[in-house]
Protein backbone atom coordinates (compact mmCIF):
# COMPACT_ATOMS: atom_id res chain seq x y z
CA UNK A 1 0.00 0.00 0.00
CA UNK A 2 2.79 2.46 1.01
CA UNK A 3 4.70 1.55 -2.16
CA UNK A 4 1.65 2.33 -4.34
CA UNK A 5 1.21 5.74 -2.66
CA UNK A 6 4.89 6.49 -3.12
CA UNK A 7 4.67 5.66 -6.84
CA UNK A 8 1.60 7.89 -7.25
CA UNK A 9 3.40 10.75 -5.46
CA UNK A 10 6.53 10.28 -7.61
CA UNK A 11 4.47 10.31 -10.83
CA UNK A 12 2.64 13.47 -9.75
CA UNK A 13 5.91 15.29 -8.97
CA UNK A 14 7.39 14.25 -12.32
CA UNK A 15 4.31 15.50 -14.18
CA UNK A 16 4.38 18.80 -12.27
CA UNK A 17 8.08 19.28 -13.04
CA UNK A 18 7.56 18.70 -16.79
CA UNK A 19 4.55 21.05 -16.88
CA UNK A 20 6.50 23.79 -15.11
CA UNK A 21 9.40 23.37 -17.51
CA UNK A 22 7.14 23.65 -20.56
CA UNK A 23 5.36 26.72 -19.15
CA UNK A 24 8.69 28.36 -18.39
CA UNK A 25 9.88 27.72 -21.94
CA UNK A 26 6.66 29.13 -23.45
CA UNK A 27 6.99 32.22 -21.24
CA UNK A 28 10.66 32.59 -22.19
CA UNK A 29 9.86 32.31 -25.90
CA UNK A 30 7.12 34.95 -25.56
CA UNK A 31 9.42 37.19 -23.55
CA UNK A 32 12.13 36.86 -26.19
CA UNK A 33 9.61 37.80 -28.90
CA UNK A 34 8.33 40.79 -26.91
CA UNK A 35 11.91 41.92 -26.22
CA UNK A 36 12.83 41.66 -29.89
CA UNK A 37 10.03 44.08 -30.78
CA UNK A 38 11.99 46.81 -29.04
CA UNK A 39 14.58 46.57 -31.79
CA UNK A 40 12.30 46.82 -34.82
CA UNK A 41 13.91 48.87 -37.57
CA UNK A 42 13.50 49.43 -41.27
CA UNK A 43 15.85 47.22 -43.24
CA UNK A 44 16.16 49.20 -46.45
CA UNK A 45 19.39 50.26 -48.14
CA UNK A 46 17.68 53.41 -49.42
CA UNK A 47 17.28 54.81 -45.89
CA UNK A 48 20.09 56.24 -43.79
CA UNK A 49 20.03 54.09 -40.63
CA UNK A 50 21.40 56.99 -38.57
CA UNK A 51 18.23 58.99 -39.23
CA UNK A 52 15.78 56.28 -38.21
CA UNK A 53 13.65 56.98 -35.16
CA UNK A 54 15.01 55.28 -32.01
CA UNK A 55 11.54 54.87 -30.49
CA UNK A 56 10.87 51.25 -29.47
CA UNK A 57 7.77 49.34 -30.46
CA UNK A 58 4.92 50.64 -28.20
CA UNK A 59 4.23 47.23 -26.66
CA UNK A 60 2.69 48.70 -23.51
CA UNK A 61 0.04 50.46 -25.58
CA UNK A 62 -0.92 47.52 -27.80
CA UNK A 63 -2.07 43.92 -27.60
CA UNK A 64 -1.81 41.30 -30.30
CA UNK A 65 -3.67 38.45 -31.87
CA UNK A 66 -2.00 35.10 -32.41
CA UNK A 67 0.46 34.78 -35.29
CA UNK A 68 -1.04 34.13 -38.73
CA UNK A 69 0.31 33.73 -42.24
CA UNK A 70 -0.25 36.32 -44.97
CA UNK A 71 -1.94 34.64 -47.91
CA UNK A 72 -2.02 37.61 -50.29
CA UNK A 73 -1.31 41.34 -50.49
CA UNK A 74 -4.36 43.03 -52.04
CA UNK A 75 -2.81 46.50 -52.08
CA UNK A 76 -0.19 48.35 -50.05
CA UNK A 77 -2.51 48.71 -47.06
CA UNK A 78 -4.70 45.60 -47.31
CA UNK A 79 -3.62 41.99 -46.71
CA UNK A 80 -5.53 38.71 -46.68
CA UNK A 81 -4.63 36.20 -43.98
CA UNK A 82 -4.56 32.43 -44.31
CA UNK A 83 -7.77 32.22 -42.29
CA UNK A 84 -9.42 34.50 -44.92
CA UNK A 85 -9.63 37.49 -42.56
CA UNK A 86 -8.55 40.80 -44.06
CA UNK A 87 -6.25 43.28 -42.30
CA UNK A 88 -5.99 46.95 -43.20
CA UNK A 89 -2.89 48.81 -42.06
CA UNK A 90 -4.16 51.35 -39.55
CA UNK A 91 -2.74 54.84 -39.11
CA UNK A 92 -1.35 55.46 -42.59
CA UNK A 93 -2.49 56.67 -46.02
CA UNK A 94 -0.81 56.09 -49.39
CA UNK A 95 -0.90 59.15 -51.70
CA UNK A 96 -3.25 58.74 -54.66
CA UNK A 97 -4.03 55.12 -53.74
CA UNK A 98 -7.67 55.80 -54.52
CA UNK A 99 -8.19 58.32 -57.29
CA UNK A 100 -11.06 59.01 -59.71
CA UNK A 101 -8.97 57.73 -62.63
CA UNK A 102 -8.28 54.41 -60.82
CA UNK A 103 -4.71 54.62 -62.07
CA UNK A 104 -2.08 53.40 -59.62
CA UNK A 105 0.32 56.06 -58.40
CA UNK A 106 4.12 55.57 -58.45
CA UNK A 107 4.21 55.91 -54.65
CA UNK A 108 1.61 53.18 -54.19
CA UNK A 109 3.44 50.94 -56.65
CA UNK A 110 6.64 51.25 -54.60
CA UNK A 111 4.76 50.70 -51.33
CA UNK A 112 3.02 47.64 -52.74
CA UNK A 113 6.32 46.15 -53.87
CA UNK A 114 7.84 46.70 -50.44
CA UNK A 115 4.90 45.15 -48.56
CA UNK A 116 4.81 42.13 -50.88
CA UNK A 117 8.56 41.61 -50.43
CA UNK A 118 8.45 41.64 -46.64
CA UNK A 119 5.05 40.12 -45.85
CA UNK A 120 3.76 37.76 -48.55
CA UNK A 121 3.62 34.25 -47.11
CA UNK A 122 5.17 35.42 -43.83
CA UNK A 123 3.91 34.77 -40.31
CA UNK A 124 2.69 38.06 -38.79
CA UNK A 125 0.99 39.43 -35.70
CA UNK A 126 -1.76 42.06 -35.74
CA UNK A 127 -1.63 44.64 -32.92
CA UNK A 128 -4.33 47.04 -31.80
CA UNK A 129 -4.98 49.47 -28.92
CA UNK A 130 -4.81 47.71 -25.55
CA UNK A 131 -7.70 49.84 -24.25
CA UNK A 132 -10.13 48.35 -26.78
CA UNK A 133 -12.19 45.30 -25.82
CA UNK A 134 -12.44 44.02 -29.37
CA UNK A 135 -10.15 44.45 -32.39
CA UNK A 136 -11.32 47.54 -34.34
CA UNK A 137 -12.81 47.08 -37.80
CA UNK A 138 -13.70 49.37 -40.67
CA UNK A 139 -17.04 49.53 -42.47
CA UNK A 140 -16.02 46.56 -44.60
CA UNK A 141 -15.36 44.48 -41.47
CA UNK A 142 -11.62 44.53 -42.17
CA UNK A 143 -9.44 44.42 -39.06
CA UNK A 144 -7.61 47.71 -38.39
CA UNK A 145 -4.19 46.87 -36.99
CA UNK A 146 -0.47 47.50 -36.74
CA UNK A 147 1.25 44.62 -38.52
CA UNK A 148 4.59 43.07 -37.50
CA UNK A 149 6.36 40.14 -39.15
CA UNK A 150 7.26 37.34 -36.75
CA UNK A 151 10.70 36.39 -38.02
CA UNK A 152 12.19 39.73 -39.08
CA UNK A 153 10.19 41.94 -36.68
CA UNK A 154 9.40 44.42 -39.43
CA UNK A 155 6.60 46.82 -38.51
CA UNK A 156 4.68 47.54 -41.72
CA UNK A 157 3.56 51.07 -40.81
CA UNK A 158 7.03 52.07 -39.63
CA UNK A 159 8.54 50.67 -42.81
CA UNK A 160 6.27 52.71 -45.09
CA UNK A 161 6.43 55.92 -43.04
CA UNK A 162 10.22 56.02 -42.68
CA UNK A 163 10.79 55.23 -46.35
CA UNK A 164 8.47 58.09 -47.32
CA UNK A 165 5.84 55.89 -48.94
CA UNK A 166 2.93 56.85 -46.68
CA UNK A 167 1.41 59.69 -44.70
CA UNK A 168 0.63 59.27 -41.02
CA UNK A 169 -3.15 59.36 -40.68
CA UNK A 170 -4.55 59.80 -37.13
CA UNK A 171 -7.72 58.20 -35.81
CA UNK A 172 -9.25 57.18 -32.49
CA UNK A 173 -7.82 53.67 -33.00
CA UNK A 174 -4.22 54.96 -33.19
CA UNK A 175 -4.29 57.79 -30.64
CA UNK A 176 -2.22 55.82 -28.09
CA UNK A 177 0.71 55.48 -30.53
CA UNK A 178 0.33 58.80 -32.36
CA UNK A 179 3.72 60.09 -31.17
CA UNK A 180 5.45 57.02 -32.65
CA UNK A 181 3.79 57.28 -36.04
CA UNK A 182 4.41 61.03 -36.18
CA UNK A 183 8.09 60.48 -35.38
CA UNK A 184 8.47 57.89 -38.15
CA UNK A 185 6.89 60.24 -40.69
CA UNK A 186 9.16 63.06 -39.48
CA UNK A 187 12.20 60.93 -40.38
CA UNK A 188 11.19 60.83 -44.04
CA UNK A 189 9.84 64.37 -44.22
CA UNK A 190 13.01 65.86 -42.71
CA UNK A 191 15.19 63.84 -45.06
CA UNK A 192 12.89 64.52 -48.06
CA UNK A 193 12.68 60.80 -48.73
CA UNK A 194 10.07 59.22 -51.02
CA UNK A 195 6.91 61.29 -51.41
CA UNK A 196 8.47 64.17 -49.44
CA UNK A 197 10.86 64.84 -52.32
CA UNK A 198 7.82 65.77 -54.42
CA UNK A 199 6.50 69.32 -53.97
CA UNK A 200 2.99 68.02 -54.65
CA UNK A 201 2.97 66.26 -51.27
CA UNK A 202 5.09 68.73 -49.30
CA UNK A 203 3.40 70.75 -46.52
CA UNK A 204 1.40 73.68 -47.84
CA UNK A 205 0.91 77.15 -46.39
CA UNK A 206 -2.49 78.81 -45.86
CA UNK A 207 -1.75 80.79 -49.04
CA UNK A 208 -0.84 77.83 -51.26
CA UNK A 209 -3.28 75.13 -50.13
CA UNK A 210 -6.02 74.21 -52.61
CA UNK A 211 -9.18 72.18 -52.16
CA UNK A 212 -8.76 68.52 -53.12
CA UNK A 213 -11.13 66.01 -51.54
CA UNK A 214 -9.20 63.04 -52.95
CA UNK A 215 -5.80 63.83 -51.45
CA UNK A 216 -4.78 64.21 -47.81
CA UNK A 217 -2.77 67.40 -47.35
CA UNK A 218 -0.62 68.95 -44.65
CA UNK A 219 -0.85 72.66 -43.96
CA UNK A 220 1.47 74.64 -41.68
CA UNK A 221 0.65 78.14 -40.52
CA UNK A 222 -0.29 80.53 -37.69
CA UNK A 223 -3.97 81.31 -36.98
CA UNK A 224 -4.90 84.96 -37.37
CA UNK A 225 -8.28 84.67 -35.68
CA UNK A 226 -10.22 81.98 -33.80
CA UNK A 227 -14.00 82.12 -33.37
CA UNK A 228 -16.74 80.00 -31.83
CA UNK A 229 -19.99 79.87 -33.81
CA UNK A 230 -22.86 77.61 -32.73
CA UNK A 231 -20.51 75.49 -30.61
CA UNK A 232 -18.14 75.00 -33.56
CA UNK A 233 -14.59 76.34 -33.38
CA UNK A 234 -13.28 77.98 -36.53
CA UNK A 235 -9.53 78.48 -36.73
CA UNK A 236 -8.98 81.14 -39.41
CA UNK A 237 -5.52 81.69 -40.87
CA UNK A 238 -6.31 85.02 -42.50
CA UNK A 239 -8.75 87.84 -41.80
CA UNK A 240 -11.15 87.03 -44.65
CA UNK A 241 -12.78 83.78 -43.43
CA UNK A 242 -15.04 83.67 -46.48
CA UNK A 243 -12.12 83.02 -48.81
CA UNK A 244 -9.05 81.99 -46.79
CA UNK A 245 -7.96 78.68 -45.25
CA UNK A 246 -9.94 77.59 -42.18
CA UNK A 247 -9.93 74.62 -39.79
CA UNK A 248 -13.27 73.45 -38.39
CA UNK A 249 -13.33 71.74 -34.96
CA UNK A 250 -16.69 70.25 -33.88
CA UNK A 251 -18.01 70.56 -30.34
CA UNK A 252 -17.64 66.83 -29.56
CA UNK A 253 -13.84 67.11 -29.81
CA UNK A 254 -13.47 69.80 -27.15
CA UNK A 255 -13.17 67.26 -24.34
CA UNK A 256 -10.62 65.25 -26.35
CA UNK A 257 -8.46 68.37 -26.77
CA UNK A 258 -8.89 69.19 -23.07
CA UNK A 259 -7.60 65.73 -22.12
CA UNK A 260 -4.45 66.55 -24.08
CA UNK A 261 -4.13 69.81 -22.16
CA UNK A 262 -4.93 71.86 -25.25
CA UNK A 263 -7.41 74.66 -25.84
CA UNK A 264 -7.93 75.60 -29.50
CA UNK A 265 -9.09 79.08 -28.49
CA UNK A 266 -5.54 79.83 -27.29
CA UNK A 267 -3.83 78.87 -30.56
CA UNK A 268 -3.81 82.32 -32.16
CA UNK A 269 -0.29 83.12 -33.35
CA UNK A 270 1.05 79.61 -32.69
CA UNK A 271 2.61 77.57 -35.49
CA UNK A 272 0.32 74.62 -36.28
CA UNK A 273 0.61 71.60 -38.54
CA UNK A 274 -2.79 70.37 -39.73
CA UNK A 275 -3.48 67.28 -41.82
CA UNK A 276 -6.71 66.31 -43.53
CA UNK A 277 -8.78 66.42 -46.68
CA UNK A 278 -9.31 69.97 -47.91
CA UNK A 279 -12.85 70.89 -48.89
CA UNK A 280 -14.04 73.99 -50.71
CA UNK A 281 -16.29 75.70 -48.16
CA UNK A 282 -15.87 79.47 -47.96
CA UNK A 283 -12.34 78.85 -49.18
CA UNK A 284 -10.18 75.82 -48.40
CA UNK A 285 -11.30 74.07 -45.18
CA UNK A 286 -10.21 71.01 -43.17
CA UNK A 287 -12.80 69.48 -40.87
CA UNK A 288 -11.17 67.79 -37.87
CA UNK A 289 -12.23 64.28 -36.83
CA UNK A 290 -9.37 63.53 -34.43
CA UNK A 291 -7.26 65.81 -32.19
CA UNK A 292 -4.09 64.17 -33.54
CA UNK A 293 -4.75 65.87 -36.90
CA UNK A 294 -3.35 69.05 -35.34
CA UNK A 295 0.19 69.39 -34.03
CA UNK A 296 1.46 72.46 -32.20
CA UNK A 297 4.95 73.01 -33.62
CA UNK A 298 5.78 76.15 -31.63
Amino acid sequence: MHLRVALYYYSFCLLLLCSTSISAQVFADDLDYRHSLNHIAVQEDSVDKDTLSPLPFPLNELKSQSAKAVQAVVNATTLTMGDKNIIRLDGILIPDQYTPSNQDSPIHTQALTLIKEHFTGKSVRAYYDRALREPPKDRSEHLLAQLVSDKDNIWAQKLLLETGLAFYWPSETTSSIASHLQAYENVARTGKVGLWANEEYAPKTPETVKANSFQMQIVEGRPAKIATVRDMIYVNFRQNWREDFTVNIPQNLRKAFAKRGENPISWQGKLLRIRGFVEDYNGPMIKIDSPEQIEIIE
